[in-house]
């Protein structure tokens, strides 16, 4: 998303993300962090910026493909597992603070 009043953009647009999570497939444009999170025939579709027509292509596409639905989806909400779980999250920020992971859970400093 874009904003109009300064030209801000969003990197990866939660909604998206949230979409992804719930299975759905992604029709998006490749504009800012988005490619990141979609990619083009594996958790969805992206078009170009302002491309109506194959926006509208790939609305039709998945609309007339309920397979085809349902395999992007999917691939979709495993991408989100793999890159966002919680325990993704959490090794990534133990591993920002320094800290390591003990078998009882205890966290103790790396150094």
């Amino acid at each position: 998303m874009t904003s109009p009043q300064d030209g801000d953009t969003e990197g990866q647009p939660l909604a998206i993300l949230e979409a992804m999570a719930a299975g759905l497939p992604v029709i998006a444009t490749r504009h800012a962090g988005i490619p990141e999170a979609v990619i083009d025939g594996v958790h969805g579709r992206l078009v170009a910026e302002q491309d109506v027509a194959d926006m509208a292509a790939a609305l039709l596409d998945l609309a007339a493909s309920p397979l085809e639905r349902r395999r992007l989806g999917l691939a979709a909400r495993a991408a989100i597992e793999e890159r966002h779980s919680h325990d993704v999250a959490r090794r990534i920020l133990l591993q920002l603070l320094g800290l390591t992971q003990t078998s009882n859970d205890e966290r103790v400093g790396s150094r």
